[in-house]
Protein backbone atom coordinates (compact mmCIF):
# COMPACT_ATOMS: atom_id res chain seq x y z
CA UNK A 1 0.00 0.00 0.00
CA UNK A 2 1.36 3.40 -0.99
CA UNK A 3 2.49 5.75 1.74
CA UNK A 4 0.84 9.15 2.11
CA UNK A 5 2.54 12.29 0.94
CA UNK A 6 2.99 14.12 4.22
CA UNK A 7 4.98 17.05 5.65
CA UNK A 8 6.81 18.71 2.80
CA UNK A 9 8.93 21.61 3.97
CA UNK A 10 10.79 24.50 2.42
CA UNK A 11 9.89 27.14 -0.11
CA UNK A 12 9.17 24.56 -2.78
CA UNK A 13 8.36 20.90 -2.74
CA UNK A 14 11.15 18.72 -1.39
CA UNK A 15 10.88 14.95 -1.59
CA UNK A 16 9.70 12.21 0.72
CA UNK A 17 11.16 8.73 0.82
CA UNK A 18 8.39 7.50 -1.48
CA UNK A 19 7.22 10.29 -3.76
CA UNK A 20 9.38 12.93 -5.42
CA UNK A 21 7.38 16.13 -5.33
CA UNK A 22 9.40 18.36 -7.64
CA UNK A 23 6.16 18.71 -9.59
CA UNK A 24 6.82 22.07 -11.18
CA UNK A 25 9.08 24.41 -12.97
CA UNK A 26 8.50 28.19 -12.76
CA UNK A 27 5.38 29.36 -14.55
CA UNK A 28 6.28 31.58 -17.48
CA UNK A 29 3.91 34.15 -18.85
CA UNK A 30 2.03 32.76 -21.86
CA UNK A 31 3.82 29.41 -21.79
CA UNK A 32 2.92 26.03 -20.41
CA UNK A 33 6.41 24.89 -19.36
CA UNK A 34 5.37 24.34 -15.77
CA UNK A 35 2.23 22.37 -16.33
CA UNK A 36 1.33 19.43 -18.53
CA UNK A 37 -2.11 18.50 -19.83
CA UNK A 38 -3.87 15.73 -18.02
CA UNK A 39 -3.35 13.02 -20.61
CA UNK A 40 -1.34 10.17 -19.11
CA UNK A 41 0.71 8.40 -21.74
CA UNK A 42 0.43 4.97 -20.09
CA UNK A 43 -3.32 5.34 -19.54
CA UNK A 44 -4.81 7.28 -22.44
CA UNK A 45 -3.08 6.09 -25.57
CA UNK A 46 -5.94 7.10 -27.87
CA UNK A 47 -5.33 10.83 -27.52
CA UNK A 48 -2.16 12.22 -29.18
CA UNK A 49 0.24 14.08 -26.91
CA UNK A 50 1.97 17.21 -28.28
CA UNK A 51 5.70 16.67 -28.80
CA UNK A 52 6.67 19.55 -26.52
CA UNK A 53 4.83 17.81 -23.65
CA UNK A 54 6.38 14.39 -24.06
CA UNK A 55 7.92 13.23 -20.81
CA UNK A 56 6.11 15.82 -18.68
CA UNK A 57 4.36 14.71 -15.51
CA UNK A 58 0.54 14.79 -15.53
CA UNK A 59 -1.03 17.69 -13.68
CA UNK A 60 -3.90 15.74 -12.08
CA UNK A 61 -3.68 12.16 -10.72
CA UNK A 62 -5.87 9.57 -12.44
CA UNK A 63 -4.90 6.27 -10.77
CA UNK A 64 -7.67 4.39 -8.99
CA UNK A 65 -7.02 4.43 -5.25
CA UNK A 66 -5.58 7.95 -5.20
CA UNK A 67 -6.75 9.60 -2.00
CA UNK A 68 -6.87 13.18 -0.74
CA UNK A 69 -7.73 13.97 2.89
CA UNK A 70 -8.82 17.56 3.56
CA UNK A 71 -9.84 19.45 6.66
CA UNK A 72 -12.54 22.10 6.55
CA UNK A 73 -13.08 23.62 9.97
CA UNK A 74 -14.00 20.69 12.23
CA UNK A 75 -14.80 18.44 9.28
CA UNK A 76 -12.48 15.92 7.65
CA UNK A 77 -13.24 15.19 3.98
CA UNK A 78 -11.73 12.21 2.13
CA UNK A 79 -11.78 12.07 -1.67
CA UNK A 80 -10.81 8.82 -3.38
CA UNK A 81 -10.71 7.86 -7.05
CA UNK A 82 -12.80 4.71 -7.39
CA UNK A 83 -13.11 4.56 -11.19
CA UNK A 84 -11.15 5.88 -14.17
CA UNK A 85 -12.89 5.50 -17.54
CA UNK A 86 -11.00 6.12 -20.78
CA UNK A 87 -12.93 8.21 -23.31
CA UNK A 88 -11.70 8.97 -26.86
CA UNK A 89 -9.95 12.21 -25.84
CA UNK A 90 -10.19 12.35 -22.05
CA UNK A 91 -10.44 10.41 -18.80
CA UNK A 92 -13.59 10.37 -16.68
CA UNK A 93 -12.89 10.02 -12.96
CA UNK A 94 -15.40 8.96 -10.34
CA UNK A 95 -14.40 10.30 -6.94
CA UNK A 96 -16.03 9.01 -3.76
CA UNK A 97 -16.38 11.71 -1.09
CA UNK A 98 -16.68 10.83 2.59
CA UNK A 99 -17.15 13.35 5.38
CA UNK A 100 -16.96 12.61 9.08
CA UNK A 101 -20.34 13.24 10.63
CA UNK A 102 -22.13 12.30 7.40
CA UNK A 103 -23.45 8.76 7.25
CA UNK A 104 -23.46 8.15 3.50
CA UNK A 105 -20.67 8.97 1.03
CA UNK A 106 -21.45 10.61 -2.30
CA UNK A 107 -19.73 10.65 -5.67
CA UNK A 108 -18.38 13.45 -7.82
CA UNK A 109 -17.19 13.15 -11.42
CA UNK A 110 -14.28 14.93 -13.11
CA UNK A 111 -13.31 14.88 -16.77
CA UNK A 112 -9.62 15.37 -17.53
CA UNK A 113 -8.40 16.22 -21.01
CA UNK A 114 -5.45 17.94 -22.65
CA UNK A 115 -7.51 21.16 -22.59
CA UNK A 116 -9.10 21.36 -19.14
CA UNK A 117 -10.21 19.90 -15.82
CA UNK A 118 -14.01 19.81 -15.75
CA UNK A 119 -16.10 19.16 -12.66
CA UNK A 120 -19.18 17.26 -13.84
CA UNK A 121 -22.42 16.15 -12.24
CA UNK A 122 -22.67 12.44 -11.44
CA UNK A 123 -26.04 11.58 -12.98
CA UNK A 124 -26.31 13.47 -16.25
CA UNK A 125 -22.56 14.12 -16.69
CA UNK A 126 -23.31 17.71 -17.64
CA UNK A 127 -20.29 20.01 -17.35
CA UNK A 128 -20.63 22.06 -14.19
CA UNK A 129 -17.41 24.03 -13.96
CA UNK A 130 -14.07 24.41 -15.71
CA UNK A 131 -11.64 24.30 -12.80
CA UNK A 132 -8.45 24.63 -14.88
CA UNK A 133 -7.58 25.31 -18.49
CA UNK A 134 -4.48 24.15 -20.36
CA UNK A 135 -1.91 25.32 -21.14
CA UNK A 136 -1.87 27.30 -17.89
CA UNK A 137 -1.07 30.96 -18.56
CA UNK A 138 -0.74 33.74 -16.04
CA UNK A 139 -3.78 36.08 -16.21
CA UNK A 140 -5.73 33.66 -18.43
CA UNK A 141 -9.47 33.86 -17.67
CA UNK A 142 -12.67 32.05 -18.63
CA UNK A 143 -16.38 32.22 -17.94
CA UNK A 144 -17.91 29.89 -15.36
CA UNK A 145 -21.65 29.45 -15.83
CA UNK A 146 -22.88 26.18 -14.31
CA UNK A 147 -26.53 25.17 -14.56
CA UNK A 148 -28.62 25.48 -11.37
CA UNK A 149 -28.13 22.57 -8.98
CA UNK A 150 -31.04 21.25 -6.88
CA UNK A 151 -29.03 20.39 -3.77
CA UNK A 152 -25.94 22.61 -3.71
CA UNK A 153 -25.17 26.20 -4.76
CA UNK A 154 -23.88 26.64 -8.30
CA UNK A 155 -21.42 29.54 -8.34
CA UNK A 156 -21.04 31.43 -11.61
CA UNK A 157 -18.73 34.22 -12.66
CA UNK A 158 -15.26 34.45 -14.17
CA UNK A 159 -12.11 32.53 -13.21
CA UNK A 160 -8.62 33.98 -13.57
CA UNK A 161 -5.13 32.53 -13.14
CA UNK A 162 -3.16 34.66 -10.69
CA UNK A 163 0.26 33.08 -11.08
CA UNK A 164 2.15 30.76 -8.75
CA UNK A 165 3.00 31.12 -5.08
CA UNK A 166 4.09 29.10 -2.08
CA UNK A 167 1.16 27.77 -0.07
CA UNK A 168 1.40 26.07 3.32
CA UNK A 169 -1.18 23.45 4.32
CA UNK A 170 -1.10 20.59 6.87
CA UNK A 171 0.30 18.24 4.18
CA UNK A 172 3.29 20.53 3.62
CA UNK A 173 4.44 23.55 1.64
CA UNK A 174 3.99 23.56 -2.12
CA UNK A 175 4.49 25.81 -5.11
CA UNK A 176 0.94 26.15 -6.40
CA UNK A 177 -1.03 27.79 -9.20
CA UNK A 178 -3.68 30.15 -7.84
CA UNK A 179 -7.04 30.40 -9.63
CA UNK A 180 -9.60 32.94 -8.41
CA UNK A 181 -13.28 32.77 -9.32
CA UNK A 182 -15.08 36.09 -8.96
CA UNK A 183 -18.57 34.88 -8.06
CA UNK A 184 -21.33 37.06 -9.50
CA UNK A 185 -24.12 34.47 -9.89
CA UNK A 186 -25.76 31.89 -7.66
CA UNK A 187 -27.84 29.18 -9.35
CA UNK A 188 -28.05 31.31 -12.49
CA UNK A 189 -29.23 34.46 -10.73
CA UNK A 190 -27.22 37.64 -10.03
CA UNK A 191 -25.56 37.49 -6.63
CA UNK A 192 -24.79 40.60 -4.61
CA UNK A 193 -22.47 41.29 -2.94
CA UNK A 194 -20.01 39.40 -5.11
CA UNK A 195 -17.17 37.46 -3.53
CA UNK A 196 -14.00 35.67 -4.58
CA UNK A 197 -13.30 31.95 -4.30
CA UNK A 198 -9.61 31.08 -4.51
CA UNK A 199 -8.20 27.63 -5.30
CA UNK A 200 -4.57 26.49 -5.27
CA UNK A 201 -3.47 23.59 -7.49
CA UNK A 202 -0.20 21.65 -7.49
CA UNK A 203 1.07 19.58 -10.40
CA UNK A 204 0.91 15.88 -9.61
CA UNK A 205 -1.51 16.38 -6.70
CA UNK A 206 -4.39 18.64 -7.75
CA UNK A 207 -6.28 20.81 -5.27
CA UNK A 208 -4.39 21.64 -2.06
CA UNK A 209 -6.39 24.61 -0.76
CA UNK A 210 -9.82 26.20 -1.31
CA UNK A 211 -10.78 29.52 0.24
CA UNK A 212 -14.09 31.38 0.14
CA UNK A 213 -14.09 35.15 0.56
CA UNK A 214 -17.11 35.06 2.85
CA UNK A 215 -17.27 35.88 6.57
CA UNK A 216 -17.04 32.74 8.67
CA UNK A 217 -16.34 30.41 5.75
CA UNK A 218 -13.83 27.68 6.65
CA UNK A 219 -10.86 26.98 4.40
CA UNK A 220 -10.53 23.55 2.84
CA UNK A 221 -6.88 22.45 3.10
CA UNK A 222 -4.99 19.27 2.23
CA UNK A 223 -4.05 17.12 5.21
CA UNK A 224 -2.53 14.20 3.33
CA UNK A 225 -2.21 12.77 -0.16
CA UNK A 226 -1.82 9.09 -1.08
CA UNK A 227 -1.09 8.26 -4.74
CA UNK A 228 -2.89 5.32 -6.29
CA UNK A 229 -1.15 2.32 -7.80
Amino acid sequence: MAESLKVVSGAGCSSTKLVAVDFYRPLRRHTCDGFAPLVLLPVLGAAPVPKHLAGEKPFWPTAVGTQWVYTKGELEVTDEIVKAEKLPESILLTVRVRTNGRRQPWEATYELSKDAVLFRGKRDLQAVETALRFPIKNEDSWEVKPPPHPTSPAHGGRSRVEGTEDVRVPAGTFRATKVVLNVTELNGQPFNPTFARAAWYVQGIGLVKLQYGLPGAAEKVLKSFTPGK
